[in-house]
């Protein structure tokens, strides 16, 4: 019999998804503590109470049945067994299934007010007060209906004792109940092949049986058939089954405007704050601030500058050769400025060490507004098999790109914009679409060198993320404020890397090379710089500092031999000192809009150092002789 089709149509009319549901059946649960005879008796399915069960409807029997076996030579047993068992006995009338998907659902204003509340205090307190209120778990299915309940509990005390020589002993206990009043039957069996045997057995029981009605005429639940007939009003309904459960915080992260929630929840257990936990994509938002190296970069002459790994679509990486070169005149040193390319691509698009000069984010100082520059410096990762960030766990590493705040809406005397009517409706204001993310790989060139760059095809690498700390252990929690590093490894990728070596596309090999096998590329900042820290001619400006993969495991600069363009025919190799990059990770809310828009910064004009006001001007006698008698006395 094929499933029964279930419906997923969002629904405006406030009505949520239904199917008729008439069949009538038997349930029943067999309970051994008391959980899951709460869970029964409140109306939960048989498949979430019980872990397994044997039933039948129709005849509605269930068989539960113990049994030993054994085989000795010679032996003495006695066995003393102590049991309560619970049967609930679930006689269903349903009428209709509800499915409740959370983007069909809000949550209440006393819910939404207790979420906000979590949001802002991040206190222990009232999430326990949520919790107490509103439940740890959600039903996504319902069943409405009627039931006549019944349970029966069963409390046995037996001993037995058995003497055998040479034979086979074999003894059953079954309790089967057959009908709707519950009948018990107990059965003992004994074999023997030879010699003689023993059996002494005695048992004493107790049974209590309760009977109760939801749904329908609850008065008439000692008369059955006049019960059921009451169940055909839609007045009598209620929730006669739950299943389809879910943790609250889930259900809630899935609705709109919530996707944070599991988040705040997080935050307000003091045990749990120092996880960066991962949303219902397992994804968090996250800014890498360069901790180490700092010398040599690009904003070196500026005042104050910081530096984020990001990645700016208008700015291209171009490695070229950087360093001191004797003057042709006086053959003094100076830096080399010359446009010679170091690599084959000679430019493409990659990851890059973005500066801030003195807090000025995007003209916004401290990045008080959010533009596009504070978005070149965020990063969406993805943990697709973790539920937080742990030291060693795999993470894809993509951009969060800038989304543009809607339109203001036209004004009421803007003859310039279409009224409703042309439209076709009234007017309706959207944010624009942002633009398309892209996520960091490694590609190796024609040189041989690996180098980090940035994708936009369906085709991802998994980068791991690492404490710096040497004491780190796997699996160990990242927490908000960490040093971390980034790595490569070849046996960690899916879908390949490209490859320029002899080949003009750059082939994508889905097979690690032999030599590369069981290798790790740590991400590196070389020195020198693959960019000049004076603009080139024809630059208009010094560029973010581009990376360079390397298998070097270690903090400490270590130095590398790279195969290089300038080098070919003088031994194709130039050294280069590898040094680790360490980034502080943190966290950025809102959806990567961060605190920006804030009111403590939102239009506030930033009062900065400048030159003291002479009051005094001239050569005033007066003011002069008041001064010196100010200072005499």
């Amino acid at each position: 019999m094929a499933a029964p089709t279930v419906p997923k149509t969002k629904t405006d009319t406030g009505i949520p998804n239904y199917r008729v549901n008439d069949a009538s059946r038997i349930d029943i649960t067999t309970c051994e503590h008391e959980f899951e005879i709460s869970m029964a008796r409140n109306d939960f399915s048989a498949e979430t109470t019980e872990a397994s069960m044997g039933g039948g409807f129709g005849g509605f029997s269930v068989n539960v049945s113990t049994s030993v076996s054994t085989t000795k030579s010679s032996a003495y047993k006695k066995t003393d067994k102590n049991f309560k068992r619970t049967l609930v006995a679930r006689y269903m009338y349903p009428r209709c299934d509800l499915f409740l998907y959370p983007d069909d659902l809000e949550p209440t204003p006393e819910l939404a007010a207790a979420i906000q509340l979590i949001q802002k205090t991040k206190s222990i307190k009232h999430l326990r007060k949520l919790h107490a209120e509103f439940g740890h778990i959600f039903c996504q299915t319902l069943t409405l209906g009627g039931r006549l309940q019944s349970t029966k509990t069963f409390d046995s005390t037996s001993t037995m004792t058995e003497q055998e020589q040479k034979e086979t002993f074999k003894v059953s206990v079954g309790i089967e109940v057959t009908t709707p009043y519950v009948s018990t039957s107990i059965k003992h069996t004994s074999e023997k092949g030879s010699s003689e045997s023993q059996a002494q057995s005695e048992k004493n029981s107790k049974d209590t049986v309760v009977f109760e009605a939801v749904g329908g005429d609850t008065i008439l639940a000692n008369n059955a058939p006049a019960w059921s007939a009451t169940v055909a009003k839609c007045d009598y309904w209620r929730v006669i089954n739950r299943d389809g459960l879910a943790p609250l915080a889930d259900m809630l992260s899935q609705m709109p405007g919530y996707q944070q929630v599991k988040t705040w929840f997080i935050q307000a257990i003091p045990a749990m704050q120092q996880y960066i936990a991962l949303d219902e994509s397992r994804e968090v938002i996250t800014r890498l601030r360069l901790v180490a190296p700092l010398n040599g970069l690009y904003l070196h002459s500026k005042k104050n500058p910081s530096y984020y790994l990001g990645h700016n679509s208008k700015t291209l990486a171009s490695p070229r050769v950087v360093g001191l070169t004797p003057d042709n005149f006086w053959g003094m040193p100076v830096w080399n400025t010359k446009k010679e390319m170091l690599f084959s691509p000679e430019t493409y698009r990659a990851p890059a060490l973005i500066g801030y000069e003195d807090s000025n984010v995007g003209g916004s100082l401290y990045g008080a507004e959010y533009n596009e520059e504070f978005a070149t410096a965020e990063w969406n990762i993805v943990a697709p098999f973790s539920e937080f960030l742990t030291h060693g766990c795999r993470i894809i590493l993509r951009t969060k790109p800038y989304t543009p705040p809607p339109p203001p809406p036209p004004a009421a005397d803007d003859n310039t914009s279409p009224s409703p009517a042309a439209t076709g409706g009234a007017p309706s204001v959207t944010a624009a679409p942002p633009t398309a993310t892209q996520h960091m790989v490694v590609f190796r060139n024609q040189q041989g060198v690996f180098l980090p760059a940035m994708s936009d095809n369906d085709e991802y690498q998994y980068w791991r993320l690492l404490k710096r700390s040497p004491s780190a252990r796997n699996g160990e929690a990242i927490k908000e404020g960490d040093e971390v590093r980034l790595c490569w490894a070849f046996d960690d990728q899916t879908t390949g890397f490209r490859d320029y070596v002899d080949d003009a596309f750059g082939r994508r090999r889905m097979q690690c090379p032999a030599e590369l096998a069981g290798k790790v590329l740590y991400l590196k900042l070389p020195w020198p710089r693959f960019e000049s820290l004076f603009p080139a001619s024809g630059d208009s400006g010094t560029r973010p500092n581009s990376l360079v993969m390397a298998d070097v495991a270690g903090v400490d600069p270590a130095a590398v031999a790279l195969t290089v363009k300038p080098a070919e025919g003088k031994g194709g190799q130039w050294m280069y000192v590898m040094q680790d990059t360490t980034f502080r990770i943190d966290v950025v809310t809102n959806g990567g809009r961060g605190d920006a828009g804030d009111y403590m910064l939102s239009g506030v004009d930033q009062e900065r150092d400048g030159q003291f006001l002479q009051l005094i001007r001239g050569n005033v006698p007066w003011q002069w002789w008041f001064m010196v008698s100010m200072f005499y006395f």
